[in-house]
């Protein structure tokens, strides 16, 4: 029976693919094709062709990466990193590294969503910086008022001189680089050269035109790309505490992540509480004895006049706990505000009707408590969201993982679902929140709720994903 004039009125678009994503930034070997699937050619004559698996939370979406082998070449590894999207367009670099004798080329390409017609790839020239250096810090501002979908690729590199910085930028219309030496002005505030940002992780989109370089560690350098005098502007970041492992290990952005959003930043960092032990050695008690140890004993044994070699004690850390912080600033301001600290031990019980928890976390949770995880990889969601996204382990080694979102603002649960990463063991995944899965949405298909009539009535963090399909770029 076709539906009713009040069925139709209660239709609701329903996209096929989410507004937003958690995605991993590595990409995968795979040569499946579907309707994502886009290809072309490297610069050096192999196919390779990229397609998505997007889905939404509680899931992780991916990319996978196919490559042709050239006719004689030696073997090779590559590995696909997803580095910037911008609208409906999608920034990832292919590292190859030849087994032979480990030389190394890095290849950039940017894959269009194609709304309206097919979606495409194409190959980027090497950066100024040669076919060899192997830049994640590559952000895409789109040409603002351009129906042909052309773009601006940016690069920021440290200079020859502390304090000095080079601005690479790629034009989609002229196909060419072009580099141009940066410094930045003279500041009220004083920059020490070890405070000057120089190991960029990551890059934000700022505005229109403007992007922001994140180096964990010190800083973020801004910078509007396509004004005819680009100006650079240093705003510095809360230091991270050296003395966790991780960060002694150069891992920051297990713990860290800045993000941008409705013209403010965000920065959170997870803070791991632990209890120094020491492990008990079977030898400590053991003394060796001495003459006067014949006042008690008639016979003392050659094993008990030698010294017993006692083995290097190494410290036991058991972990007790863990808080994330957060904290907030607006980009004219010359100061961070403290916006949230939430402690395991605060965050309340989930409710069902709100929450996402996984019945596998349910049939372990009388024996391991959101205290007896190990969260990583913070960051939070999209478009002002409170709730931040982690990666956690029970135990380093396990190959399971568990996505876990924590609304910082309501100290709630939110989300709890196991997520195998493939490499397993000690590895962890990185995610990063992209908007790119709606640009795909060429079509809306219409599901009918003949039972309904007004709107749908659902809860708050499944509205969220509903209400939140128009794009919204910064």
């Amino acid at each position: 029976m076709a539906p009713s004039a009040g069925d139709s009125a209660a239709a609701a678009t329903v996209p096929r693919y989410p507004a937003w994503v958690l995605l991993e930034k590595k990409g995968y070997d795979d040569d499946r094709e579907d309707a994502t699937s886009a290809s072309c050619k490297t610069t050096t004559g192999r196919d390779v062709r990229v397609a998505f698996y997007l889905v939404p939370l509680p899931e992780i979406s991916y990319f996978h990466v196919h490559l042709s082998k050239l006719e004689g070449e030696d073997d090779f590894d590559f590995m696909p990193l997803f580095l910037f999207s911008a609208k409906g367009l999608f920034l990832f670099r292919i590292l190859f590294v030849t087994r032979s004798d480990g030389s190394n080329l890095v290849e950039y390409f940017i894959y269009k969503a194609g709304r309206g017609g097919g979606p495409s790839l194409e190959p980027i020239p090497p950066t100024p910086l040669g076919s060899s250096r192997d830049s994640v810090s590559v952000g895409i501002v789109p040409c603002p008022d351009d129906a042909e979908g052309s773009y601006v690729l940016a690069d920021l590199s440290v200079g020859s001189e502390i304090g000095h910085y080079d601005l690479h930028l790629y034009s989609s219309k002229t196909c060419k680089w072009s580099t141009t030496p940066l410094q930045p002005p003279a500041s009220p505030t004083v920059w020490g050269d070890d405070d000057l940002p120089c190991q960029f992780h990551k890059v934000l989109p700022l505005g229109a035109d403007e992007l922001g370089w994140v180096d964990l560690w010190r800083g973020i350098v801004t910078c509007k790309v396509l004004d005819s005098d680009p100006l650079l502007r240093l705003i510095p970041l809360p230091k991270p505490e050296i003395s966790n492992p991780l960060l002694l290990a150069g891992d920051v952005g297990l713990l860290q992540d800045v993000t941008y959003c409705s013209g403010i930043f965000k920065f959170v960092e997870i803070d791991h509480f632990c209890i120094p032990a020491i492990a008990r050695d079977e030898t400590s008690d053991i003394i060796s004895k001495t003459m006067k140890d014949f006042d008690s004993n008639d016979i003392i044994y050659d094993s008990e006049l030698i010294y017993p070699v006692v083995k290097q004690v190494e410290p036991i850390i058991v972990p007790d706990g863990w808080k994330i912080h957060s904290y907030f600033r607006f980009p004219s301001r010359d100061y961070w505000l403290r916006a949230h600290a939430v402690h395991v031990d605060d965050i309340s019980e989930y409710d069902p009707k709100y929450s996402m928890v996984s019945s596998q976390w349910l049939a372990i949770a009388e024996k391991s408590t959101l205290r007896n995880l190990k969260p990583y990889d913070p960051t939070f969601g999209i478009h002002g969201d409170t709730t931040v996204y982690l990666i956690a382990k029970v135990k380093p080694e396990d190959h399971k993982s568990w996505i876990v979102g924590v609304d910082i603002e309501k100290k709630m649960l939110r989300l709890i679902q196991p997520y195998t990463y493939s490499e397993g063991g000690y590895a962890l995944p990185a995610v990063l929140p992209s908007t790119f899965s709606y640009y795909l949405n060429t079509q809306l298909q219409v599901v009918f709720h003949p039972q309904r009539q007004t709107t749908l009535r659902m809860p708050s963090m499944m509205q969220q994903q509903v209400t939140c399909f128009l794009p919204h770029y910064e």
